[in-house]
């Protein structure tokens, strides 16, 4: 019987979403960006004056 390789297929465009959202996490731990979660927040941000923004 022919050796077969069990390949894992990859999808790249998963892959970077991955390696997106652990480098969102990390500037969200790191404190150099906020997490906005309502709408509320939202309207918050929104209405400060860009040299208050992160």
């Amino acid at each position: 019987m022919a050796n077969q390789q069990n390949e894992q297929h990859v999808n790249p465009e998963t892959e970077a979403a991955k390696a997106l959202s652990v480098a969102i996490q990390q500037e969200i731990a790191a404190g150099r960006v906020r997490e906005i979660k309502t709408d509320k927040e939202l309207d918050e941000w929104l209405l400060e004056p860009d040299e208050n923004k992160d």
